[in-house]
């Protein structure tokens, strides 16, 4: 059984993958698309350069907006982490001491 502390690690490898794939796709889109700008400005089709610089920030502001709510889901599940386990510890010293009160009331 996974414990709570588990499934949040579990939920941080997947953030931290999607950043991780985040940043690469927005790269290649990227790249490719200031590539196809770069055709128009040489054909001298400003009009069409225009437009896909105007889609390149669109895609560089809505990524770097994804990172952000990604980075912040990161810290706040690190947080809750830290929590569970302290509250697990708690719970194993507590379950111990139980154990031997028991234990010394058996003798």
């Amino acid at each position: 059984m996974l414990s709570r502390a588990g499934g949040y690690r579990q939920a941080r490898s997947q953030i931290t993958l999607e950043r991780l794939q985040e940043d690469r796709s927005k790269t290649e889109i990227v790249n490719t698309l200031t590539g196809i700008r770069e055709d128009f400005l040489e054909k001298g089709t400003k009009e069409d350069a225009d437009r896909l610089t105007k889609h390149i920030t669109e895609i560089e502001s809505a990524s770097t907006t994804k990172k952000s709510a990604l980075m912040y889901v990161d810290s706040d599940l690190s947080e809750m982490i830290k929590r569970e386990e302290t509250a697990e510890e708690d719970r194993d010293r507590t379950i111990g001491k139980l154990e031997g009160l028991k234990e010394d009331a058996n003798e």
